[in-house]
């Protein structure tokens, strides 16, 4: 949505398979790469199917394997396509799009999966008597397998989704183009009735239609017939508009000079030049009439004899199909009445419109390369190099031809415009750079470099960047313009306050370009045709010396040239290159803050070198021919080699102008292909807890809750909390994996404080593989992991770990209980437990107090996304501050004392209390509760400052009047000021 603000419609394509040409063999049915793969949390489902009985597609020879005929099923090295999205993905993706406020269209798509990978415009039947049978077929029952089926099941999804819009089926041409015995289109009536039946199910408020292909649209022709064979399709009540796939060639340029259009046009990508093809040219203007004047580009001019009606024959023509009756021609006789079609009776959408990015690709942009397929092509005339450039720009001259009003009429007939929508091909769902930078993943991949993709080619042009650079420097656009630039850069960094022309010097180093004032407006220079040629005659003599001077700087010429750029590729690293001369002289470097390839850097490089040689001419000129130059102009001067640009104009009494060498480098090929980015897998909801812990060692003030997060493959997660879903807000990044696992063998209760050397945690970790520590690294902190048990987490620690399966460990030299956790440790863990690793892996999460006791939605996601989706974790947990909870005391003892008890005890200090030199100050106050229990009731409880209590005879008497049972027991806590009163210790008072 950042790339494209304006989006406003999106056709989800979703593909089902054909298995034959022949209409009346061919199946259509959801297909999957593999039968046995798994998916969560969702499984695959289709209409139904499960992948068991799903079309298995079948497998080709990757791209750098060896070439072959198409393999049998479950042979070859990866599948020739992918497999049709689940119908859970489709509405979650239906529900995302409209989130966004995007209208969406389901656009059912059928890929070919037979012998060369056909176009599916290639299914036909047999004209004539089989026709009805053969299309029928096709066509399937509403129960079969096959187009009705198809449009019928995303009729039902569209309903159920709430989608604006839904396409029966699209460029069938083969299909369409089939006739039966009477000279009839059976495909036709066919797709008639599926549109009634599919309005049946979506009811009035989805837009309905059928994509034609742009040579099917028009009609049927041959041998001076014409039918215009969709007229009832089009005029159908059941269809809002006319659906066309929209790929008419837009030039005919030639190897070279250009051919026929090189004598008007500049280059075959010229802007001028496009949007003259967008309804001219071929297609529009002429034809031609065999391969041998194709070859030769003679040209027939498209008139129509016989009626005058030339836009019949003009599949481009647009506007003179759509406001125009239309009368058939059988046997080349026009009939005497029109067919169905009413004059602008509903508008246009250009269901499909686009142009691969490739030399010369607006020649054809309905060609494609797929090496599986037997109609892989170039563009005629391409040399296969990369160029999005072209694609750009075609897009452009089709978007602005119908943005003029001229071009574009009002209806009378409904509110609106002949053309009312276009949308682009294509947006690949796939995640960007991931594809096309996973080939190991994808296997068409290398189609996307010259392929119709716009992933990735969206930046705009370096012309569009260098305006905004002026925009932003305070320049109006009618106060600057920008000629002709070679590269292309797809963004620029300014990272500090600066003026305009400082901040563009290094981007016009890099690209060739010159700044200067022409009519009063600022003018930045590049590319262009040669201004004007400085002959002798026109030269001025001066009083001393020749009409030319040449100057050249004496320094060595540099050997070498260092470009560093942002690499766009590669995750907007930084890049270099290098290019080297026989210079003698030392290196020079350019640093181009510019987001480019490695071609336009090396490029820069190329032209700093040519740069540096330091040549210069002085050129005396008459006062008229002062008149007719300009600073920044491209001239020849007679008896000096190459193409010279002005610098500077010195019109004083002898006029002369300095010129520098313009430096010709032509930029080469973009060859680069997106890496993976920082993570080419796609990544689940990571495993969440939250826990509460006693002081850590090392961090024993810290008292924040410690987010565990991991994930495999791993990404940065951020971590969210807040009483309700749309209270969220961001508590902390988790940026490395934690080290997680489940205890395999149930953990016993153990005795804490000293070496346990009978119990071992046997555990399934992962993350960081467990190691050895001393006794003494051990006894300083280390290896220390929490373990979930029913009252809590305990703190462990080991001192060996030994791999005993996969993944398995055994934790043996345990010290049980630490930083006060006994009282989790005297439940014991059961197998199946969480444990955790305490490593710098994990993160510690921002809860204020006032949170304490309140349940709160804790969630994890990937850093920068949002706080829900399928990528989220979430957990509930209440805080109750167990960092502040106060340890249990130790060594009570309970001693006889006349007739009573005398209760002694020491408290612990839960920070700074593991100290050699001196007494800790001790982190509560020392204040406890002393209570005593028999056959669990309450019988007395004290409150006592200090850290002893005299059960009185008295009370004792009074409490245990037939004296005191084997049950009887002593509990003493103590109290925490941000806690309350901490865990018990006990001791029998018999």
């Amino acid at each position: 949505m950042a790339q494209v603000p304006n989006l406003k419609r999106v056709s989800l394509v979703i593909g089902w398979f054909g298995t034959d040409v022949r209409a009346g063999q061919c199946v259509v049915k959801p297909g999957v790469e593999r039968r046995d793969k798994t998916t969560v949390p969702m499984g695959w489902s289709v209409a139904g199917l499960d992948r068991g009985n799903a079309h298995l597609i079948s497998r080709v020879p990757t791209p750098s394997g060896p070439s072959g005929h198409l393999p049998h099923e479950g042979g070859g090295d990866s599948p020739a396509y992918g497999g049709t999205p689940s119908d859970e993905s489709v509405r979650q993706a239906v529900a995302a799009l409209k989130a966004r406020g995007l209208e969406v269209t389901l656009y059912p798509f059928v890929f070919m999966d037979c012998e060369g990978y056909p176009w599916r415009g290639r299914v036909n039947g047999r004209d004539g008597a089989n026709a009805a049978a053969d299309v029928a077929a096709v066509f399937g029952m509403a129960g079969g397998w096959g187009l009705r089926r198809m449009a019928l099941h995303y009729a039902t999804l569209a309903a159920e989704t709430g989608a604006d819009g839904l396409l029966i089926g699209s460029e069938m041409r083969g299909l369409t183009w089939t006739r039966d015995a009477t000279g009839g289109f059976p495909a036709v009536a066919q797709f008639r009735t599926l549109a009634e039946e599919c309005r049946a199910v979506v009811g009035p408020g989805v837009a309905i239609s059928y994509a034609a292909d742009w040579s099917e649209y028009f009609g049927w022709q041959a041998g001076g017939e014409v039918r215009f064979h969709l007229d009832p399709l089009w005029a159908d009540a059941n269809i809002d508009y006319v659906g066309i796939d929209w790929y008419p060639p837009m030039g005919d340029w030639r190897e070279g000079d250009g051919g026929v259009d090189g004598a008007t046009w500049a280059a075959g990508d010229d802007r001028d030049y496009l949007s003259a093809q967008v309804a001219g040219g071929e297609g529009f203007d002429w034809y031609y009439a065999s391969y041998a004047d194709r070859a030769a580009q003679v040209r027939t001019a498209i008139v129509d004899t016989a009626h005058g009606e030339d836009w019949v024959f003009r599949p481009k023509d647009l506007k003179g199909w759509w406001s125009n009756p239309h009368y058939d021609r059988p046997g080349g006789v026009r009939s005497a009445t029109p067919t169905a079609w009413v004059p602008g009776m509903k508008p246009i959408r250009l269901t499909e419109f686009g142009c691969a990015a490739v030399d010369r690709g607006a020649n054809a942009p309905n060609l494609f390369q797929d090496p599986k397929s037997d109609e892989t092509a170039l563009p005629p005339g391409s040399t296969g190099a990369r160029d999005d450039r072209m694609q750009r720009r075609a897009l452009e001259a089709v978007l602005e031809h119908y943005a003029e009003p001229e071009n574009n009429p009002a209806a009378s007939l409904y509110a609106g415009r002949m053309v009312e929508g276009a949308d682009a091909w294509c947006w690949d769902a796939r995640a960007y750079p991931a594809f096309p930078g996973r080939p190991d993943v994808w296997a068409d991949a290398g189609a996307w470099r010259t392929g119709h993709w716009l992933n990735g080619r969206l930046a705009g042009e370096t012309r569009d960047l260098i305006a905004a650079i002026l925009k932003r420097g305070g320049l109006r656009e009618e106060a600057f313009e920008i000629g002709p630039v070679a590269g292309e850069v797809q963004g620029y960094v300014i990272d500090r306050p600066m003026r305009t022309r400082d901040a563009l010097e290094p981007l016009m180093a890099g690209l060739g370009l010159v700044a200067a004032e022409r009519g009063g407006k600022v003018a930045v220079l590049g590319e262009g045709v040669v201004d004007l040629t400085l002959a002798q005659e026109a030269m001025a003599l001066p009083d001393d010396g020749g009409s030319v001077r040449a100057d050249r700087r004496l320094e060595p010429r540099p050997n070498a040239a260092r470009v560093r750029f942002i690499d766009g590729n590669a995750d907007y690293q930084t890049g270099a290159v290098v290019v080297r001369s026989g210079g003698d002289g030392g290196g020079v470097d350019l640093d181009l803050p510019a987001v480019c390839t490695g071609a336009t850097a090396r490029s820069a490089a190329e032209r700093v070198l040519a740069g540096e040689e330091g040549r210069r001419l002085t050129v005396a000129l008459g006062p008229l021919e002062m008149l007719r130059l300009e600073p920044g102009d491209r001239v020849e001067v007679e008896g000096h080699a190459g193409v010279w640009r002005a610098v500077r104009l010195d019109q004083d009494e002898t006029p002369s102008v300095v010129l520098e060498p313009v430096v010709e480098v032509e930029v080469g090929e973009d060859d680069g292909v997106p890496g993976p980015g920082e993570s080419g897998d796609a990544v689940g909801a990571p495993f969440l807890r939250v826990l509460e812990l006693p002081p850590l060692p090392g961090a024993e003030t810290d008292g924040r809750p410690i987010a565990v997060v991991a994930a495999e493959p791993w990404r940065a997660m951020q971590v969210f909390a807040g009483a309700s879903a749309d209270t969220l807000t961001a508590r902390g990044e988790a940026r490395s994996s934690a080290t997680v696992g489940v205890l395999v063998e149930a953990l016993p209760p153990g005795r804490p404080w000293r070496w346990d050397t009978v119990n071992e945690v046997v555990v399934r970790l992962e993350g960081r593989d467990p190691e050895n520590r001393s006794d003494g690294a051990v006894l300083g902190g280390a290896n220390a992991l929490a373990i979930e048990t029913e009252t809590g987490w305990e703190i462990v620690q080991f001192r060996t770990a030994t791999l005993v399966g996969d993944g398995v460990w055994r934790l043996t030299g345990l010290l049980r209980g630490q930083q006060g956790s006994e009282g989790a440790m005297q439940a014991g863990a059961e197998a199946g437990a969480v444990c955790v690793v305490l490593d710098e892996a994990l993160v510690r999460v921002a809860s204020p107090r006032g949170e304490r006791g309140l349940p709160l939605i804790w969630r994890a996601g990937p850093l920068g996304g949002p706080a829900g989706g399928a990528g989220v974790s979430e957990v509930m947990q209440m805080l109750s501050g167990v960092h502040e909870r106060p340890w249990r005391p130790v060594h009570l003892n309970v001693a006889a004392d006349g007739g009573g008890r005398q209760v002694i005890w020491r408290a612990r200090s839960r920070i700074d209390g593991d100290r050699w030199v001196g007494e800790a100050a001790g982190a509560d106050p020392l204040r406890f509760r002393v209570r005593v229990l028999s056959g669990g009731a309450v019988w007395r409880e004290a409150v006592v400052e200090g850290e002893t209590w005299n059960y009185a005879a008295s009370d004792l008497g009074a409490d245990f009047p037939g004296g005191v049972g084997a049950d009887a027991v002593v509990a003493v806590s103590q109290w925490g000021e941000g806690y309350g009163w901490g865990d018990e210790v006990r001791m029998g008072l018999s």
